[in-house]
């Protein structure tokens, strides 16, 4: 088989599509074809899709000298983008995705639910200095429970969530506190043997109580997802002093998948008791839009700091653009992706009134 040419498979593929839609339709849907911005990104060993609870790192063995740029297209490209051009990108992106936003007061309340969840099951919140627990990060699990995850879902449910993100947290800072355990994390857990601290045993333990939760298939893809971020720990602790290459751009999109935990976290947009078959077919979606939309909705703030370590600004003196441009192709891709997942669920109301519950709680998440 010449490589590029369509597989028996694909050709049927395309043929039920051309026969199940019309012109008009056929021609939405290419409007839906997302731009390459998400698909070739350039190589971001320390940006993480979950540094919204710690600040971004970057590799000690990078410079710019590997983009070979003269210094006044590098001096564009690092000025700062205006405000008002990225208020109005993120106005168009918000009226794209139908979405209003609003800041939110702390959920106090869910805070002491999961202590209590916490000291029930023996996982480790102590305050004490020093001491290994997940009570740092509990305020994000916190927050992104009580803002992304309200709709159709129990106080339960969003306790399991805000201690999920509270574990990834603590895996997370790991990397620039002392990776020791999580190395071996992966073959503990498939062997049944005790984790080097108290932390890993306590989210071995709540990784094994996600089937009691969830279907097969979904507690499958949530703990894989897991297990994918964890390996992801380990990748970027062992490359932090990684020299870049301007062609490898496969490795961003593959590190990005690994550490994002997307899917995990679309998964979890979607109560337990709604069928798989109402939204499967939409999670690749999902998972871009959970792992994306950060970065748009993150900008602003990144850019008010000055921040150049960032996935706009990197993507711009790579691709030898303004960082406006990149913001641009970066919001207009994720919104793709937000529409998409809107068709593909359309008729399935209970399905969509999650999904659109969840878009207007990330973006009180990013502003609360």
């Amino acid at each position: 088989m010449k490589i590029g040419c369509p597989t028996r498979s694909e050709k049927k593929a395309t043929s039920i599509i051309s026969k199940a839609v019309s012109k008009e339709e056929a021609r939405e849907l290419h409007t839906l074809t997302p731009h390459s911005y998400l698909i070739e990104l350039p190589y971001l060993p320390s940006i993480r899709a979950l540094r919204f609870s710690i600040n971004q790192r970057y590799p000690t063995g990078w410079t710019d000298t590997s983009l070979h740029q003269d210094a006044s297209k590098t001096d564009s490209q690092l000025s700062p983008t205006s405000p008002d051009d990225i208020r109005g990108v993120l106005s168009q992106f918000f009226k794209r995705c139908q979405i209003s936003y609003s800041e939110q007061p702390y959920d106090l309340d869910l805070h002491n639910l999961c202590l209590k969840e916490s000291h029930k099951n023996g996982y480790p919140v102590d305050s004490t200095s020093g001491q290994l627990s997940i009570l740092k990060g509990l305020p994000v699990g916190v927050v992104i429970a009580a803002t992304s995850y309200t709709r159709l879902h129990d106080r339960e449910i969003q306790v399991f969530i805000a201690l999920y993100t509270a574990f990834l947290v603590y895996l997370d800072d790991s990397i620039t506190r002392d990776i020791s355990g999580v190395d071996l994390f992966h073959e503990r857990f498939i062997g049944g043997q005790p984790q080097a601290n108290e932390v890993l045993e306590s989210l071995a333990c709540f990784l094994r109580g996600i089937h009691t939760r969830y279907s097969e298939i979904q507690a499958n893809l949530i703990m894989t997802s897991t297990l994918k971020f964890i390996t992801s720990v380990m990748l970027e602790h062992m490359t932090q002093n990684i020299q870049p290459s301007p062609f490898a751009y496969g490795y961003p999109t593959f590190a990005r998948y690994l550490s994002g935990a997307s899917e995990a976290y679309a998964f979890l947009i979607l109560p337990p008791h709604i069928a798989l078959s109402d939204y499967i077919q939409s999670l690749p979606e999902m998972s871009m839009f959970v792992n994306c939309a950060n970065d748009v909705l993150s900008f602003y703030k990144e850019e008010r700091d000055g921040d150049r370590f960032n996935y706009t600004s990197i993507q711009a003196r790579f691709r030898r653009r303004s960082k406006l441009e990149i913001f641009k192709g970066l919001a207009d891709d994720v919104a793709t992706s937000w529409e998409r997942v809107m068709r593909i669920i359309d008729s399935k109301e209970e399905a969509k009134a999650a999904f659109e519950a969840f878009s207007r709680g990330y973006v009180d998440f990013h502003t609360s």
